[in-house]
């Protein structure tokens, strides 16, 4: 894991360090600087930093998975309000059809580190639209089973080979059928997730959809409504 950890960071790093590399030098050598020139430059290395802060805090994230269990701080919740709220501030959808199918109306109790759970499902979405070409749809659902809520996500993309469903939540894994999608990406976040959902009490995984593309389930426990929400706030 070490290993790896290491020869990704030097390799998701480069490109970044390249581009600000190359502007430093540009914006010395400006005898008469434009405002808007500078502007520019300096938008393009906030980027750039702001990509290499990400990359740096989800390797180490994936390193602590790896060694031992994540911090945790769960707080009682409704699964169907967290998913809407998270799919209301989503900004990665002008490209495909983002299609909601539960009703808003619904509640599903559930016990869980809110800020967790919506880097899963960030996560898991982010993989839908990068792996399924523009303008294809992205259904979200919010389903409730004997003991458990399901928040389940599918696309219409490329899918993953069946001997694969797995593999892809090993860390730093990445399928075999993706080179000519042209994503970047360490393969971390669908690790990151599993384990997430499993401290939780449930779990992440992947199932090819009828017709092409994938269908991702992510599985919380339901907090029994007769339980003191107080109470179980305090345990969590």
């Amino acid at each position: 894991m070490k290993d790896r950890f290491v020869q990704v960071m030097g390799h998701e790093m480069k490109n970044p360090i390249q581009v600000m590399n190359a502007l430093v030098p540009l914006m010395n050598m400006m005898e008469t600087p434009d405002i808007s020139t500078i502007r520019r430059y300096a938008r393009t290395l906030n980027a750039q930093i702001t990509q290499l802060a990400s990359l740096i805090e989800d390797l180490l994230t994936a390193c602590a998975a790896e060694d031992r269990e994540l911090y945790i701080l769960k707080r009682p919740a409704d699964l169907v309000d967290l998913v809407r709220d998270w799919t209301d501030s989503l900004v990665s959808v002008k490209r495909h059809k983002v299609i909601r199918l539960f009703s808003v109306k619904d509640r599903i109790p559930v016990c869980v580190d809110s800020k967790r759970i919506r880097g899963v499902l960030t996560a898991v979405f982010e993989n839908a639209v990068n792996y399924s070409q523009e303008g294809t749809r992205i259904w979200i659902d919010v389903k409730r089973q004997p003991g458990f809520g399901l928040v389940i996500i599918e696309d219409e993309g490329v899918g993953i080979p069946e001997d694969e469903l797995e593999r892809v939540f090993q860390a730093f894994y990445r399928g075999s059928n993706i080179e000519k999608c042209d994503v970047d990406g360490v393969g971390i976040g669908l690790f990151i997730g599993k384990k997430v959902a499993r401290q939780h009490g449930g779990d992440l995984w992947a199932e090819n959809r009828p017709g092409g593309g994938t269908r991702m389930i992510l599985r919380l426990p339901v907090l029994e409504e007769r339980v003191d929400l107080f109470s179980s706030a305090m345990d969590g």
